[in-house]
């Protein structure tokens, strides 16, 4: 199994350690600075995020949201990115073009989205029934939100991180195996 991270801080910088020492040897990542150092020592690889979408199984964002990450997923790269390709967004719902992610889940049933909050979050959410991306009407096979995290308190934040954390090194080692 392949993993890419968009971002590569210190929670990209911890899972792409964990992975390494669980085996995984198929870690792309982009940053907006290349990080040599994380390259030797767990053999990370640096490539473009077109490259990144197309060729891992597993897409992390984990990317500071700013200007300079506004949609920069978008539609350009999901057009190109893997048809099985599953997208753990745990940065700001923004750094996703919503009428892209939309368009990619409809187009490729066998891929998935799983956002830590939404483009419309707290008091303006309304919901399925007034969601203005439509995204919120997919399946759950297709796309999972949950509301954004920081809103819980330091305990419940750190055992979801937890629970999600192991839940993802699961799945790439049942991969490796």
């Amino acid at each position: 199994m392949s993993f890419g991270f968009v971002g590569m801080g210190g929670i990209g910088s911890e899972m792409a350690r964990q992975l390494h020492q669980r085996g995984c040897r198929k870690i792309s990542y982009w940053s907006r600075s290349q990080k040599v150092e994380l390259e030797t020592s767990f053999g990370l690889r640096y490539e473009s995020l077109e490259h990144i979408a197309n060729s891992v199984d597993v897409l992390c964002i984990l990317v500071t949201s700013c200007d300079e990450t506004y949609h920069l997923i978008d539609e350009a790269i999901l057009e190109k990115a893997s048809s099985v390709l599953k997208i753990f967004n745990l940065s700001d719902s923004n750094v996703i073009c919503p009428v892209a992610l939309k368009k990619f889940l409809l187009c490729n049933p066998e891929a998935f989205c799983f956002m830590d909050g939404y483009y419309n979050e707290w008091v303006k959410n309304q919901g399925q029934s007034n969601d203005t991306h439509g995204l919120l009407a997919l399946p759950s096979k297709s796309l999972i939100v949950t509301s954004h995290l920081a809103a819980q308190e330091k305990e419940t934040v750190d055992k979801l991180f937890a629970q999600a954390a192991e839940r993802i090194l699961e799945f790439g080692c049942d991969r490796i195996k």
